[in-house]
């Protein structure tokens, strides 16, 4: 068992490192889109659902063999795996001696609830405790990628699933390091997913707690494990002393690594466990992101799907079409004006703890550092979204339009031209760079 799973391991090491030369290429082709195919239990889901919201789809506990004969697991086929070990040393004790790393008001009275399971919401999904009334959506939402890369053929057992979802709300209750909720549409209360932090993973550094996600089939590709975790994250960082939550999530799932991407999660790392590492920093007061690329590369459309996601948007193109501008470049100090309304309400939103994405061109290196100057003494450190279309493709699409819109207007070949050949790549040595391929 052991030597297979080190060369489990050991293949998801090489996958990752092959994923972070892609993402390290200035050009990224379809290729990391086809990284689909690999061993048991690895990255179902990207074979499917090209959306996001896919997370560790079905996240379920079973038995295993061996020599852990006896122990209930969560299992995540998709890279973002809670694991159930024993708390490491250093974690928080909260009331009763529990082991967790939750923040507790109140003197400690060993016969008190560690924490009531919180409700979260931001009107699109709500996070709350499971109940055994869930049991039925958790069962009924196990697709056939499930069965057979999570749970190794084998559908869930009723019993086990309604044991896992008390265990769940017992670990609230007594302090444990998992804290585990599911994922409701708001609009109607349905069961879409589960989220959950775990607090105490011993092969993490102190301090970091380990997310994992899972949206039922039925509501992929809604944003609505971006949201669960953009929402987690909040709770982390207002009720816990953990410093730093990170996704871990397999090379070859892309809809997962888009994930932990669109929520705002810093640049991946290789793991030891051979899978991608990207932490999601908690203290900063919000989240922002830079989307950055020439006309055309797909920053509008890049941008509205974090929108979906909750995110709030502020577009350059937006707001010189709404003022009646329709035509590209703009005058220098219309532009300026411009810029300055947008920096303006980025510092409102920050200063109100909402996460923004800004969308322009960030051409130049000079115009992405006052971006980051401004935010500094905020204590945010923005992440840019690098839009890595090819030149052929650029130029096709601006080709193609219209003037429809403001994510529609005319730009000239000779201007297409000079637009790209003026465009200053950003590089790691900036801040905090994802390289995102062409969708």
């Amino acid at each position: 068992m052991h030597e297979r799973r080190r060369g489990r391991e050991g293949q998801q090491r090489q996958r990752a490192e092959q994923t972070l030369r892609a993402l390290a290429e200035p050009e990224v082709g379809p290729e990391l889109r086809q990284q689909r195919t690999h061993g048991r239990q690895r990255g179902a889901q990207a074979q499917r659902d090209e959306e996001d919201g896919r997370g560790c789809e079905g996240a379920d506990e079973r038995a295993l063999g061996g020599a852990h004969a006896g122990r209930l697991v969560p299992v995540c086929a998709t890279g973002c795996r809670t694991f159930l070990h024993p708390p490491r040393r250093g974690a928080v004790r909260g009331r009763a001696g529990a082991v967790c790393g939750t923040r507790h008001d109140g003197p400690v009275d060993g016969s008190t609830v560690i924490e009531d399971p919180p409700v979260l919401t931001d009107g699109v999904v709500t996070l709350r405790c499971l109940t055994a009334d869930d049991v039925d959506a958790l069962l009924a939402g196990e697709d056939d990628d499930q069965v057979r890369w999570l749970n190794e053929g084998h559908r869930s057992e009723r019993p086990r699933t309604t044991a896992w979802v008390a265990q769940n709300r017992a670990q609230w209750r007594d302090g444990g390091p998992r804290r585990h909720l599911g994922v409701l549409d708001a609009a109607t209360g349905e069961l879409a997913g589960t989220v959950e932090a775990h607090l105490a993973l011993p092969d993490l550094p102190d301090g970091t707690a380990n997310v994992s996600y899972a949206v039922l089939p039925a509501w992929r590709g809604r944003g609505y494990a971006v949201r669960a975790v953009r929402l987690l994250r909040r709770w982390l960082a207002e009720r816990t002393d953990a410093t730093s939550a990170v996704l871990r999530v397999d090379a070859a799932n892309v809809p997962s690594l888009r994930v932990a991407r669109d929520a705002g999660c810093l640049p991946p790392e290789p793991g030891p466990d051979g899978l991608l590492h990207h932490a999601l920093p908690l203290r900063e007061p919000a989240r922002v992101v830079l989307v950055c690329g020439p006309a055309g590369s797909g920053k509008s459309t890049h941008a509205a799907r974090l929108a979906r996601a909750g995110w709030a948007h502020l577009a350059f193109d937006a707001a010189a079409w709404a003022a009646g501008h329709r035509e590209h470049p703009l005058p220098a100090d219309v532009a300026a004006c411009v810029h300055e309304d947008l920096r303006a309400r980025l510092v409102g939103l920050v200063g109100d703890g909402v996460d923004v994405v800004v969308d322009t061109s960030f051409w130049s290196r000079a115009s992405r550092a006052s971006y980051r100057a401004l935010l500094a003494p905020l204590g945010v450190v923005p992440v840019t979204h690098h839009l890595v279309t090819p030149r052929a493709e650029v130029l096709r699409r601006l080709a193609a339009r219209t003037g429809a819109g403001p994510d529609d207007v005319v730009v000239p070949p000779d201007r297409a031209a000079v637009y790209l050949d003026g465009f200053e790549d950003p590089t790691p040595d900036e801040g905090p760079l994802v390289r995102v391929p062409p969708a």
